[in-house]
Formats: structure tokens, C-alpha cells, sequence
């Protein structure tokens, strides 16, 4: 009576259970009716028993129906399996969602990179900005302050005649007066002093100096010109001096004619000039020059020391 009274719920919830439950039932009928003390007699009951253990534990094992059964036809497969197996189709607005998303993402990138590339050609624009503005400092800081030499030209010269002085017949000593003037450049972009300008008048093709002038402590202004006027006294000497420099002065201003009534002279310039950042020297090359005669007919001249008689007569003890 307990086995049945047991069996009974299993039973009853029988249509509730899965797949198992019905072969579940019959094992615990046939292992109520084997362990019944009322149905087991003998060897009859040990047979009985080890058959139904065997069968319940190949019940249990291979889930096959016991004989007589036919066996109950498989579940078919759960629908979500199949919806899952099958290809999903998000909806239209899904799409459009995620495009826009992705969109919105791709434009947030290209903004972020972009404004990273801007800031990187700032940066070494900046850096080459600074560094062309320093070699520039350094290149102008260079062009400002290099020490530029100074150049000294001869610009004009005046004669005795433009002058309004006569020539002088001082004893033997022929003198006359020229004024030369020269421009002297400063290229520099500060002040630069002149301390001593000299000149050297010279008869051509000789090294006799027939005088010169000096001049000292001329301011020229930066980026400048200044016209620098010199006087010179040409001396000399008719009776100590070399002839040809006589003779020349003859046929030059004429001796009993008018002559040519220029004479050729050449000129020499040296000057010493200071900067705030530089000593040093200018000296030119002899340039010629042409000075009008101061007077004619150099014959009619008188020397001074009272023997010597005029220039004609020295002229011609010289061609004798």
C-alpha cells in the first residue's frame, strides 16, 4: 500500500514532467512491486528484482523505452533557436542611427587631427620664424656695425688765376697757390673723424715735391659726403731745382710767348681716420691735374737776389 500511495503523485503529475517522466514512473513502480514484501517470494523474488534493477539502470542510462513501448516522436526545435540561426535585419532607423553615429564620430576625429596638425605647423613655424628673425638680427647687427673704409676722391681745382693772386718771384723761389678739394665718403651708418688729411704736389714723371697742404680733425657725419677744401703752396727753387722742371714750366706758361698756359701737375692724398671700432689709413695713387698758368711770358721775370738777372737768362745759361 506505501509503494501505490507513492506511485500515486508521480503519476498524477506525469503529464506535467518532461520527456523522462513517464519512463521515471514505470522504474519506480518496478522497483515498488521488486521491494513489495508482499509480491517477493524466493528466487522468484531475486530474479525479479536484479531484472528490474537492470532495466531501470538502462532506462536511466540510454533513455529507451521499455519493451512494448513505442517510442514517443522528438520535440521539435524551440523557435527563438531558429529565429537566432536565421540572418538579422535591424530596422531601417537602426541603420540610419548608426550611420549618423559613425558620421559624427569620423567628423570628431577629423577635427581632432586637424586641429593637432594646425597646432604642430604653428609650432614649427614659430620655432623657423625664430630662427630666421635671430639670423636676421645677426646678419643686420653685422651689416650695421662692420667697419666700412672711407673713400677720398679729388673733386676740383682751382687756380691762381680763378683765386685772383699773382705769381710770386720770391728771390730765386717761384710760388703760387692752387686750392684742391676732395669728397671724402663715410658708407657707415655711425660717425667717422678724419685726424689728418695730407697732400703732395709732385711735377709728372718725378719724385720733386713742389709742396702740399694738411688739414686735421674733420667730422664726417654717417652716410655722409663732405667736400673737404685744401690749400696748397707750389715752391720752387730756379736756380737749386732740377731744369727740366723749369724748362717745363717755360714751355708750359712761355718764356717770351704766351705758351700753352696750363702746366701739368700730379697729386697725392694720405689720410688717417678713426671710428669708434676701427684705426687706420687711406692713402691714393697720384692723379693729375691741370692748374693754369699764373703768368706769361715768364722771361720778363726778375730774379730776386739781384745777380742772377730774369728767368730768360737763367733759361738760356741752361741751353747754352
Amino acid at each position: 500500500m506505501t509503494c501505490r500511495a507513492a506511485a500515486h503523485p508521480l503519476s498524477a503529475a506525469a503529464p506535467r514532467l518532461s520527456v523522462a517522466a513517464p519512463r521515471l514512473s514505470i522504474v519506480a513502480h518496478l522497483q515498488c512491486a521488486a521491494t513489495d514484501p508482499s509480491t517477493i517470494t524466493g528466487q522468484e523474488s531475486r530474479e525479479q528484482l536484479r531484472r528490474s534493477n537492470s532495466w531501470a539502470s538502462g532506462a536511466m542510462n540510454t533513455h529507451s523505452p521499455p519493451h512494448g513501448m513505442s517510442p514517443k516522436p522528438p520535440l521539435p526545435p524551440i523557435a527563438h533557436n531558429q529565429a537566432a540561426g536565421e540572418k538579422h535585419t535591424p530596422p531601417p532607423y537602426d541603420s540610419v542611427y548608426n550611420r549618423l553615429a559613425g558620421d559624427d564620430v569620423d567628423e570628431e576625429l577629423e577635427e581632432i587631427m586637424r586641429a593637432r596638425r594646425l597646432k604642430r605647423i604653428l609650432k614649427y613655424s614659430a620655432y623657423a620664424l625664430i630662427l630666421v628673425l635671430t639670423i636676421l638680427a645677426c646678419a643686420l647687427t653685422g651689416y650695421f656695425l662692420t667697419s666700412r673704409t672711407p673713400t677720398v676722391a679729388l673733386h676740383a681745382v682751382n687756380s691762381p688765376e680763378n683765386l685772383g693772386k699773382k705769381f710770386k718771384l720770391q728771390g730765386t723761389k717761384l710760388q703760387f697757390r692752387i686750392e684742391l678739394t676732395y669728397r671724402v665718403q663715410n658708407d657707415n651708418y655711425f660717425d667717422m673723424f678724419v685726424d689728418d688729411i695730407s697732400t703732395a704736389v709732385f711735377w709728372p714723371d718725378t719724385k720733386f715735391a713742389l709742396g702740399g697742404g694738411r688739414l686735421s680733425n674733420v667730422k664726417v657725419p654717417a652716410r655722409r659726403v663732405v667736400e673737404i677744401t685744401m690749400p696748397v703752396t707750389v715752391r720752387y727753387d730756379v736756380k737749386r731745382g732740377p731744369p727740366p722742371i723749369l724748362l717745363g714750366m717755360v714751355e708750359s706758361c712761355g718764356l717770351h710767348d704766351a705758351g700753352i698756359g696750363e702746366m701739368s701737375l700730379e697729386v697725392e692724398v694720405q689720410s688717417d681716420y678713426h671710428t669708434r671700432m676701427k684705426q687706420a689709413s687711406i692713402q691714393t695713387g697720384r692723379q693729375a691735374v691741370s692748374v693754369k698758368c699764373p703768368v706769361r711770358h715768364m722771361a720778363t721775370l726778375q730774379i730776386g737776389d739781384g745777380a742772377s738777372g730774369n728767368i730768360g737768362d737763367i733759361v738760356r745759361t741752361m741751353n747754352a
